[in-house]
């Protein structure tokens, strides 16, 4: 018995320098040279790579915070899996990182039994509360000056994040029709 229809759904994880435009289109070629001309794409999402640099004052900040809090050093990760907008802010110059909550892979993120130890949730708590009260004080004894928003400072091309945030991408769903 041969199926009258099949699907696949793939999930395109971009990296620096990376456009979802570009990627689709560059897919769609590959299909073509392929011989897969009819199977059509839709694409269910796409975003952007946000990138920040991983020397900027916002992640030193958010690492000591974080092990003052957890008691260990924080892991800095330069790209991980996972997708959010932080390119609406990264492209327009204002440094974006994600600290993470939970127990690391053992959480089961985004499964059906995902979960959250209520102790990583009073620790992240902590670690946000504790992160705005730092940037309240640091804005109170800045002086005035270029603001990091107005392009006066050049990120490089990675994405930092504590622990690691999901990452930014494309899914595409694939469809295609027995011949008739």
């Amino acid at each position: 018995m041969i199926p009258a229809r099949a699907f696949a759904k793939l999930d395109f994880r971009l990296v620096p320098d990376q456009d979802p435009d570009d990627i689709r289109a560059k897919l769609r070629r590959h299909l073509d040279a392929g011989g897969f001309g009819t199977i059509e794409i839709e694409v269910l999402g796409a975003e952007r790579p946000g990138i920040t640099d991983a020397d900027d004052p916002v992640v030193k900040l958010t690492a000591e915070i974080a092990s003052e809090i957890y008691g260990k050093a924080a892991r800095v990760t330069p790209l991980t899996g996972g997708t959010t907008p932080m390119y609406l802010f990264t492209e327009r110059g204002v440094p974006v990182i994600a600290p993470g909550v939970g127990w690391g892979a053992m959480n089961r993120a985004h499964s059906p039994n995902e979960f959250m130890r209520l102790t990583d949730f009073n620790r992240a708590a902590r670690h946000i509360a504790r992160r705005a009260v730092r940037f309240a004080e640091t804005a109170r004894s800045r002086k005035p000056g270029p603001s990091p928003a107005s392009g006066s400072r050049t990120h490089s091309c990675r994405s930092v994040t504590w622990p690691p945030p999901r990452a930014t991408g494309v899914a595409v769903q694939f469809r295609t029709r027995a011949p008739r």
